[in-house]
């Protein structure tokens, strides 16, 4: 009897990493084969200004499980990853950063716990070594998350390393608007969530990538995403709450 063999998408999102991208990709690739998965890497330009051209070809030409996906202009991390979800073809799907060190183990733990029926496996990220200001700045954001939603679904809202089931990647892109936060659209659309610790695993430590006004645009996204989870959760229980009105008539 055959048995079917799952199929994993791994979504990298891409601003100018000439310099890196190579050595993570070579290193993606060798850690993901130890597990003996059928994959691909997506690879999503999002308008890089350096010579990432002639990298990629490098990249493509030696390891065929490499996709690329290359937009027009810079779009932002978030639209990158969404069109990353798009051109996706597992039947799981985990987002990387081409500043992080992949490593075997964390891949499989994430693996194990997407397999027991898990729809989003988190990540939160231990002894990071990033400026104070940013530190603060991040805990106060996913104190604020975990407030308004009002229950503790993740404590690192902002770790890129993350599980989905295909059901939820679907029920994203079917609901898709230009203020989708993806870790809180994900919210809105699974039934079951863990988060585990991972390493400080990322390469990078300036944080250059996000400017103020970048931060400023990430937090309007966080905003009208908790807007909807609010909304749904109140239609959900207006819901709920007339159908035992009616029962009990």
């Amino acid at each position: 009897m055959k048995t079917e063999i799952d199929y994993f998408s791994f979504v990298v999102p891409c601003y100018n990493e000439s310099a890196n991208i190579r050595n993570f990709i070579t290193s993606a690739v060798s850690e993901l084969k130890k597990l003996n998965l059928s994959f691909e890497i997506i690879v999503v330009d999002d308008g890089s200004t350096d010579n990432s051209d002639l990298v990629y070809k490098t990249i493509i030409d030696n390891h065929p499980e490499v996709v690329l996906i290359k937009l027009d202009k810079n779009l932002g991390q978030h639209e990158a990853v969404l069109n990353g979800f798009k051109h996706s073809k597992g039947d799981y799907i985990i987002t990387l950063d081409a500043d992080l060190i992949i490593t075997e183990d964390i891949i499989k733990e994430i693996i194990e716990k997407l397999k027991t029926g898990i729809e989003i496996v988190g990540t939160k990220r231990i002894n990071r070594k990033i400026l104070l200001s940013r530190k603060i700045l991040s805990k106060i954001a996913n104190f604020v998350i975990n407030l308004i939603i009002g229950k503790k679904y993740f404590s690192d809202y902002g770790s890129m390393l993350r599980g989905y089931s295909r059901n939820v990647i679907n029920q994203i892109l079917a609901n898709e608007n230009k203020a989708t936060f993806i870790p809180i659209a994900a919210l809105l659309h699974s039934k079951s969530t863990t988060e585990i610790e991972i390493p400080n695993i990322e390469k990078r430590t300036d944080n250059s990538r996000y400017t103020f006004n970048k931060l400023i645009a990430l937090q309007k996204r966080v905003f009208v995403q908790l807007g909807m989870l609010k909304f749904q959760n109140f239609k959900t229980y207006n819901i709920e709450t007339t159908a035992k009105r009616g029962l009990s008539q």
